[in-house]
C-alpha cells in the first residue's frame, strides 16, 4: 500500500495537548486530590483516637492523688468531645454518609485538633502545679507523645498536625519552664526542639504526598492523552484498511478483510467489492457503494450487508478519494468496520420503540372501549335511578316502574360483568388464578350456562341447536369452565344475524381429547382478525366493534382459562360465513361414557 495515513486537525489537537502537561489543577483535579487526601486522614484516624483514649485515662491517673477527682472527670468528658466527633466523622464516612465534599471533611478534622489541643492544653497547665516533679515528667512525656502521634497521624492534613503539634509543645516548654524552674531553659528548649522537629516532619510528609500527588495526577493525563492519541488512531484505522486503484479495483487490504469475509485473499485481491460479495448486484447498498465509487468523490460513510454461513454481518465503509498534485484521480483509501452489534442493537431499540407505540395504542384503544362500554351502563343507572328517585307521589305505571327497576338491575349486572372480566384478565395476566379440581359433568352444566342466555337468545330470535351426549364427565373448575362456555356462547349471540341459528355439539377428538363447538353465521373473520381478536381489548373490526360492544376481553380470558386446564380455544372463520370456537380439553382431563370406552378399546 502506498502512501499513509496524515494525522487529521483532530489529532493534532491532541498531539498539542501534550505540551500542556504542566497546567494549574482543575478542579476536578483538585476535589479528587483532597477527597484521597481525606480518605488518608480518615484511615489514620483511628490509630490517633486509641492514642486519645490512652492518654486520657493515663493522665487521669497521674492527676487523680493531686487534683481533685470531679476536676479530672469534668476535663476528660471535655476531651471525650473531639475524640467522639472523629469516631463519628469515620463511622459516617464508612457508611457512605459522610460530608459531601472533602474539603468540609477536612475542615471538621481541623475543628476537632484544635479542640482536642485546646482540651489537653488543660491538664499541663493546672494539673502540673500540685503535682511530684516525677508526675509532672511523666505528664509532659505523655504530652508530647500525645503531639507526636497526633502530628504524625493528621500529616495528611497539615493545618491540623500543625496546630495540635504546635499547642500541645507550645503548652508543654511553658509548663516545664514555670514549674522546673531549677532545670531553666533546658527541658523548655528541648520541647521545642522537638515541635519544631514535628512541625517540620508534617510539612515533609505533606509536601511528598503533594508531589505524589501531583505525579499521579500528571500520569494520569498522560495516560488519557495516549489513550486519545490511540482511540484516534482505532477511528482512523477501523477494523481494516483498503486501498483501489482508478477502476475501483483493490491493490491493498488489510488480512482481517479477507478473515471477516471468509475468503481466501487471493480471491480479493485485484477486484471489485461487487465481485466477491455474494449478491451485491441484487443489494441495493453495494450499488449505491459501486455508484458513488464512479463518481470518485469521498465516501462519507455507507451500511452495507455481508451474508455469511453463520449470520448476516453489516460493515460500515468509508473512504478519501485519493488525487494526485494536479488533481487526478488514483482511486480510494478507506475504512472499513464491522457494525453488526451496533446494528443489531439498534435493531432492538427499533423493535422496543414499535413495542411501546403498540402498547400506547392498546392502552389508547383501552381508555376508549372502557369508556364506551362502561358509560353505558352506568347512565342507564344514573338515569332510571333519578326517575324512580323523583317519582315520591307514585305517578309511575306500576309496570313501568318495574321496567324501570328492570333495567337499572340489568345494567348493574351488566356492569359488574364488564368489572369483572377486567379484573379476570388483570389477575390472569399476573398468574394469580388458580384451578380448583373436581368432576363436573359436561351436559348439566352447559345446560346450566344456556340457561342463563334464554332472555338473549328471545331477544334476538335466535335458535340454538344443542346437541350434548349424557355421561361426559370433565376434570377441571367448574367455575372457570362454566365461564368458559359463557364467554363462547355469548361471542356467538352477540354476532348472529337476528333470526339466525347457533349450533352447540360436543365431538370427541381423534386422541379422545374434548371439543365443545359453537357455530354462528355471523360476520365471520379474516385471518388478521383471527389473530388480532385473541388481544386483549382488540375488537376484530373496530367497526364491528363498535357495533356489537364489548370489551374485547371474552376470548383472551376464555383461552387464558382453557390453557389454565391444559386445553385451548381455537377459531374457524371466513367472512361473511360465520365462525366456528371450538373449546378444546386434553384426554387427561375427560372420562368418557362406558360405550365409548369400550368401542375404543376394541378399535
Amino acid at each position: 500500500m502506498s502512501g499513509g495515513f496524515a494525522p487529521d486537525e483532530s489529532l493534532r489537537a491532541d498531539l498539542n495537548q501534550l505540551t500542556l502537561a504542566n497546567k494549574p489543577l482543575t478542579p476536578n483535579e483538585v476535589d479528587a486530590m483532597r477527597g484521597h487526601q481525606f480518605a488518608l486522614a480518615i484511615s489514620a484516624a483511628p490509630m490517633h483516637v486509641i492514642f486519645v483514649g490512652c492518654t486520657l485515662l493515663a493522665t487521669g491517673l497521674l492527676a487523680l492523688p493531686h487534683t481533685s477527682g470531679t476536676a479530672i472527670r469534668l476535663w476528660q468528658g471535655l476531651a471525650a468531645i473531639p475524640a467522639l466527633a472523629i469516631i463519628a466523622l469515620i463511622i459516617a464516612h464508612h457508611l457512605g454518609r459522610g460530608p459531601k465534599s472533602p474539603t468540609r471533611g477536612i475542615q471538621f478534622l481541623e475543628a476537632a485538633a484544635l479542640g482536642e489541643a485546646l482540651v489537653f492544653i488543660i491538664p499541663v497547665a493546672f494539673f502540673v502545679p500540685d503535682m511530684p516533679d516525677l508526675q509532672k515528667f511523666a505528664l509532659f512525656g505523655l504530652t508530647l507523645l500525645l503531639a507526636a502521634i497526633a502530628a504524625i497521624s493528621l500529616a495528611r492534613i497539615p493545618v491540623a498536625g500543625t496546630i495540635v503539634a504546635a499547642m500541645l509543645v507550645g503548652a508543654t516548654s511553658a509548663a516545664m519552664y514555670f514549674s522546673l524552674p531549677a532545670l531553666g531553659f533546658a527541658p523548655s528548649m528541648a520541647a521545642i526542639t522537638f515541635g519544631i522537629m514535628l512541625i517540620g516532619i508534617v510539612v515533609n510528609m505533606h509536601w511528598e504526598f503533594i508531589s505524589r500527588s501531583y505525579a499521579e495526577i500528571e500520569l494520569g493525563r498522560q495516560q488519557q492523552l495516549v489513550a486519545m492519541l490511540l482511540n484516534d488512531y482505532e477511528r482512523a484505522t477501523s477494523d481494516w484498511l483498503w486501498e483501489t486503484d482508478v477502476e475501483g479495483r483493490l491493490t491493498y487490504f488489510s488480512p482481517r478483510l479477507a478473515a471477516i469475509a471468509g475468503k481466501a485473499e487471493a480471491d480479493i485481491r485485484g477486484k471489485r467489492f461487487v465481485e466477491f460479495v455474494p449478491q451485491a448486484a441484487s443489494i441495493e447498498a453495494w450499488q449505491a457503494l459501486a455508484n458513488a465509487m464512479t463518481r470518485q468523490v469521498d465516501l462519507p460513510g455507507l451500511m452495507v450487508p455481508y451474508e455469511t454461513p453463520e449470520k448476516m454481518l453489516y460493515w460500515h465503509m468509508s473512504a478519501r478519494a485519493l488525487k494526485s498534485k494536479d488533481g487526478s484521480f488514483l482511486g480510494y483509501r478507506g475504512v472499513g468496520r464491522d457494525m453488526t452489534d451496533k446494528w443489531s442493537a439498534d435493531l432492538d431499540a427499533r423493535q422496543a420503540r414499535e413495542s411501546a407505540e403498540r402498547a400506547n395504542i392498546a392502552k389508547s384503544q383501552f381508555l376508549s372501549v372502557i369508556s364506551h362500554e362502561i358509560r353505558t351502563p352506568i347512565n342507564a343507572i344514573l338515569g332510571f335511578s333519578e326517575l324512580l328517585a323523583a317519582d315520591t307521589e307514585m305517578k309511575l305505571n306500576p309496570d313501568v316502574r318495574q321496567e324501570y327497576f328492570t333495567t337499572v338491575v340489568n345494567s348493574a349486572k351488566q356492569l359488574q360483568t364488564l368489572v369483572g372480566s377486567i379484573l379476570d384478565a388483570t389477575r390472569l395476566e399476573k398468574g394469580a388464578i388458580k384451578i380448583l379440581e373436581q368432576d363436573v359433568d359436561a351436559a348439566e352444566l352447559i345446560e346450566v350456562v344456556v340457561g342463563t342466555f334464554k332472555d338473549q337468545l328471545v331477544k334476538q330470535d335466535l335458535t340454538l341447536m344443542v346437541k350434548l351426549t349424557d355421561g361426559i364427565s370433565l376434570l377441571g373448575d367448574i367455575q372457570r369452565i362454566n365461564q368458559i362456555v359463557s364467554k363462547l356462547l355469548d361471542n356467538a349471540i352477540k354476532f348472529s344475524p337476528m333470526g339466525g341459528i347457533v349450533h352447540l355439539d360436543i365431538q370427541k377428538g381423534r386422541a379422545g381429547e374434548f371439543i365443545l363447538s359453537l357455530r354462528d353465521a355471523g360476520i365471520g373473520l379474516n385471518e388478521y382478525e383471527l389473530e388480532k381478536v385473541f388481544e386483549p381489548f382488540a375488537q376484530g373490526d373496530e367497526g364491528h366493534g363498535r357495533r356489537y360492544g364489548g370489551l374485547g376481553l371474552g376470548l383472551p380470558i376464555a383461552r387464558n382459562l382453557a390453557q389454565l386446564h391444559g386445553g385451548d380455544i381455537t377459531l374457524i372463520s371466513t367472512p361473511g360465513t360465520g365462525t366456528e370456537a371450538r373449546f378444546v380439553m386434553p384426554p387427561s382431563r375427560v372420562r368418557w361414557p362406558e360405550a365409548d370406552q369400550k368401542a375404543a378399546s376394541a378399535a
